[in-house]
């Protein structure tokens, strides 16, 4: 670079920025942000888990086992309900067709 007097004059001015400087976006603080939200939402589901976790372990099974038993017996009830309802149907229907049929007369 040559100490011309017009690169002198140059440097000396001041370039013109036609931006304004108060409302500048800096992109890299909200990415800062959304890190620590992302960060705040992991470690607080992790805790989630964990408490969930100790409240599921310290449940007594029998409670659980007691609701199983009644469960089977409605179920074990309400399937020989059913049967019943299947063998009365069926006698029901045997009786139909052993039963003679009447005689219809055509000259009446």
């Amino acid at each position: 670079m040559k100490f011309d007097s017009k690169n002198i004059l140059n440097l000396l001015k001041k370039k013109k920025v036609w931006k304004k400087n108060d409302f500048e976006i800096n992109p890299n603080l909200y990415w800062r942000y959304l890190l620590v939200l992302v960060v705040v939402v992991i470690a607080g589901s992790f805790v989630f888990g964990v408490i969930i976790y100790g409240q599921i372990k310290s449940e007594p099974l029998s409670a659980v086992d007691s609701g199983r038993e009644t469960e089977r017996s409605d179920q074990k009830n309400s399937i020989l309900e059913m049967l019943e309802y299947f063998e009365t149907r069926k006698e029901k229907s045997e009786l139909i067709t052993n039963s003679p049929s009447p005689v219809v007369d055509p000259s009446i």
